[in-house]
């Protein structure tokens, strides 16, 4: 059973369709890539998963669960970066994801630790979130969705601010987690990342899902071709 279904899920906001129809699906173990232009839908289709949207029609399951009528369980599968960490800005690092631990299921001290090693944050568990970078804030986010060890993880573009490093140990975390099980839906600019990351990808382009592809290690480049190629026919 795939980790995360969504069936036909529609949105609108007064008279603009923003999401039109969508379907798709994303297997334990997979890093599923959901790529479009800016205003594409992408980011109102990641918060309807998150359950910060609620669907005009259509439905979205995790775990098993239905959003709309097994919220608790569903988003208790899941954990989410959703645009920026909105983590306590005076808390300490540490102290910031013992927090949201307080939130979920609660969280040892262990636990947290592991997590901020995971993401590379070991050094800076005692610093303020406010005194951190914003590479480092992504990463204390991904730390924080990863908390719950949830079956599926939602990342809104979570290399944005990290340097070309961050962003190979962000990348070589994902197939860490697909590896150990573990969907990983992405949402990114960096194709050549998402190629290097993603096991299949999705394009979206005015509100649909125009294309959904396996990636290849073997075609360099081919996520790009196929994102411009379908974006640029949109624009003309």
């Amino acid at each position: 059973m795939a980790t995360l279904q969504v069936q036909e899920v529609s949105k609108r906001f007064g008279s603009t369709p923003a999401v039109q129809s969508v379907s798709f699906e994303v297997a334990p173990g997979e890093v599923f890539g959901l790529l479009g232009p800016n205003g594409a839908g992408k980011s109102t289709t990641l918060r309807m998963i998150a359950g910060l949207a609620r669907p005009d029609s259509g439905s979205i399951r995790i775990g098993g669960h239905d959003l709309s009528t097994q919220r608790s369980q569903a988003l208790a599968e899941a954990g989410f970066l959703i645009e920026t960490p909105g983590l306590p800005a005076e808390l300490s690092a540490r102290a910031a994801l013992a927090y949201v631990g307080l939130l979920g299921k609660g969280i040892d001290a262990k636990r947290i630790d592991d997590e901020l090693r995971r993401v590379g944050l070991s050094d800076t568990g005692r610093k303020s979130v406010r005194q951190l970078s914003l590479g480092m804030k992504q990463r204390l986010g991904i730390a924080a969705a990863l908390l719950d060890q949830p079956k599926l993880v939602v990342l809104d573009e979570p290399m944005n601010g990290l340097d070309p490093a961050g962003i190979r140990d962000m990348s070589e975390l994902m197939r860490a987690l697909a590896g150990s099980g573990v969907s990983v839906l992405l949402s990114s600019h960096l194709l050549d990342e998402v190629e290097r990351t993603a096991h299949r990808v999705a394009v979206m382009d005015h509100g649909r899902i125009v294309a959904v592809e396996k990636v290849s290690a073997e075609r360099s480049g081919a996520v790009a071709e196929l994102f411009f190629g379908i974006t640029s026919k949109g624009a003309a």
